[in-house]
């Protein structure tokens, strides 16, 4: 009878801590995470806090959490493999507690920033169990997304002398009688020194070789805009309807395409961006055109300066993977309206292929005074021929197809 009482007791013990686990576990459970950073570049790494708090009398024995990234972002992880310490990437991890009662627990993480883009942390699964364990439950903890949740990745830029044929500067400048804009670049011989020239003039060569302080003869410059146009589609023909088939290829299109634009809005040359991507998803005012065909073109104001390249590549960070017309269809747009798209006469045309279409529409350009340099950046060709005269860099650096995938 003793047996069987303590048997009994032990049963109903059991069925009450497993009633009162199931209905309790995840009362006053919180759990809260953070960045340091709300804005980086690729490549960068950030921290991520995160906290869970148990704000109950009650001890939780087992608590299991799963922590998730969108895609882009990483754990970064040092993990031991053969004796040698060494980092590892993971876009979840999970952790494992035992949690007494108004006890919190705060860890930091270590996240790398793998792709460019926008990014809100997202919720955490937690699982739990009673004092036996073998009752388990789980939940869904939310985040609410907020300045401290989200963080925007810019595009690093590539090195364009590096990955591609050396070229020609094409910053827009022109050499004029008379300017508000010196170019320290373009030199066109020295002159004695007066207390009203700056330091960073000086040309200290010269100076020693004649014994007195010479400084440099800037040309006037004066800068005129130029237009970067981004080609959404990775092939000339592509099977989705608005995805590209190889979104890695639009990926460096893009990392080119912030490349060109920071070097020419730094420069103060002012720089538009233009895409045959849907505008509004970027801004509703970002529209070549009011028609049916320009108002799937985006087209951003002119970028000039330092906080012009913050701007542009905030754009492209916002950029999605989605294109809205083929090439073809932005191509025969441009040649129809060319003082919207190149009233200074000046395009940089950034696409994965090439093709006779594109040597049509540089040949149509030039009848009409306007320059344009293509930056194909895969080895794909659609045609044996470039036109003499026509300015086309190829990618070709071996690492950098390896970028892609494509060796």
């Amino acid at each position: 009878m003793l047996f069987i009482a303590i048997a009994i007791t032990l049963a109903a013990l059991y069925f009450v801590q497993m009633r009162v686990y199931k209905k309790r576990t995840f009362d006053k459970l919180s759990y809260k995470v953070s960045l340091d950073s709300s804005e980086v570049t690729v490549g960068d790494d950030i921290y991520m806090f995160e906290e869970l708090t148990n704000d109950k009398a009650m001890p939780l024995p087992y608590i299991k959490i799963s922590t998730n990234l969108p895609v882009g972002l990483a754990f970064r992880l040092v993990k031991n493999a053969n004796g040698k310490l060494g980092d590892t990437f993971m876009g979840s991890v999970e952790s494992i507690f035992v949690l007494k009662g108004r006890q919190r627990i705060r860890r930091r993480w270590r996240i790398a920033c793998r792709k460019r883009g926008i990014y809100s942390l997202g919720n955490a699964t937690v699982v739990s169990n009673d004092l036996i364990g073998f009752n388990p439950i789980s939940t869904v903890l939310r985040v609410p997304k907020s300045k401290s949740t989200t963080v925007t990745v810019l595009p690093a830029q590539a090195e364009l002398e590096r990955d591609f044929s050396s070229t020609d500067c094409f910053a827009g400048d022109i050499l004029v009688k008379k300017s508000l804009l010196t170019d320290p670049m373009l030199r066109s011989g020295a002159r004695d020194y007066t207390p009203f020239d700056p330091m960073n003039r000086i040309n200290w060569k010269l100076s020693a070789s004649h014994g007195k302080l010479l400084v440099n003869v800037e040309e006037y410059v004066t800068k005129f805009q130029s237009n970067v146009i981004l080609n959404m589609c990775s092939q000339i023909i592509e099977r989705n309807e608005d995805t590209p088939d190889n979104p890695e290829f639009i990926e460096y299109n893009i990392t080119v395409a912030a490349s060109l634009i920071g070097r020419l809005a730094a420069e103060n040359s002012p720089v538009r961006l233009i895409a045959n991507t849907p505008p509004e998803t970027i801004h509703g005012d970002y529209r070549a055109g009011s028609d049916e065909t320009g108002s799937k073109i985006m087209m951003t104001p002119p970028f000039t300066g330092k906080y012009g390249v913050l701007d542009a590549m905030r754009t492209l960070a916002m950029l999605e993977m989605k294109y809205s017309m083929p090439v073809e269809k932005l191509l025969d747009y441009v040649c129809d309206h060319p003082g919207v798209f190149s009233e200074n006469g000046n395009i940089v045309f950034v696409t994965s292929v090439i093709d006779g279409r594109m040597t049509l529409f540089y040949e149509q350009m030039k009848r009409l005074g306007i320059d344009v340099i293509f930056y194909v950046t895969t080895s794909n060709r659609g045609i044996d021929r470039i036109p003499d005269g026509m300015k086309v860099f190829y990618r070709t650096y071996f690492d950098s197809y390896k970028a892609v995938g494509q060796w």
